[in-house]
């Protein structure tokens, strides 16, 4: 295990977008005797399987982060690294995540998401955040996860881009870890999500009723969430 070093894993279709991506990247400060290794992941058939690829790196901290995700927060790493550091329990952050599987309810929501179109409109989501510096959560938001436990994406049962993150907080869960919000209160957004695609409906439920079939009876007995 590689506690020094921090793996930015990324899904690659577009490069034009992993670039700035990339760009965002390099410009983070890099802790003294720390050191980042990027982890581009092309020609992947779903995102479990991209993803995999990266669990058997020895780097103890994995940022999986999509490739139209733009890290602005200078001190991004030693910030979330001095976190898990405090807090063992949490297996995983993130910025943004909810209590509810399906229902966007902005009452039970934590955290705040940036989203930026293309024609420059952009979307500022900010939901309540909870005292302290992380407030655990049952689901985040993919668009970037970050870990200190490395844990198999659920290849085995699931495909496709979505739900990966849903699968990977539960399959956590499981093992008695928590997956929380990193409390970006009375700051700007650290990162932000450029979305320029429309999501295909049809794949969608698709995957969702496979991640049901698997997670939905494990759901409502062990975590009560609807």
């Amino acid at each position: 295990m590689d506690d020094r070093t921090i793996l930015f894993v990324t899904c690659v279709s577009r490069e034009e977008l992993y670039a700035r991506c990339v760009s965002h990247i390099e410009s983070l400060k890099v802790p003294e005797g720390y050191k980042i290794e990027l982890f581009p992941i092309r020609g992947t058939k779903s995102i479990f399987e991209g993803y995999n690829k990266a669990v058997t790196h020895p780097a103890k901290y994995k940022v999986y982060l999509h490739q139209d995700c733009f890290i602005f927060y200078p001190d991004f790493i030693s910030s979330f690294v001095s976190l898990f550091e405090r807090n063992k329990e949490y297996a995983m952050l993130g910025f943004y995540g909810q209590n509810s599987l399906y229902h966007f309810i902005k009452d039970d929501a934590v955290g705040q998401l940036l989203c930026v179109g293309p024609h420059g409109g952009c979307h500022h989501i900010q939901c309540r955040e909870e005292p302290g510096e992380i407030t655990p959560i049952k689901v985040l938001d993919g668009y970037i996860l970050i870990t200190q436990y490395d844990l198999t994406w659920r290849s085995d049962i699931l495909d496709g881009f979505h739900f990966y993150d849903y699968s990977q907080a539960l399959e956590f869960y499981k093992l008695g870890y928590k997956v929380g919000v990193i409390n970006q209160a009375g700051m700007s957004p650290w990162t932000m999500h450029y979305i320029d695609h429309v999501m295909c409906v049809i794949e969608y439920e698709r995957c969702r009723k496979i991640f049901e079939s698997h997670y939905l009876d494990f759901i409502k007995r062990e975590m009560g969430v609807e």
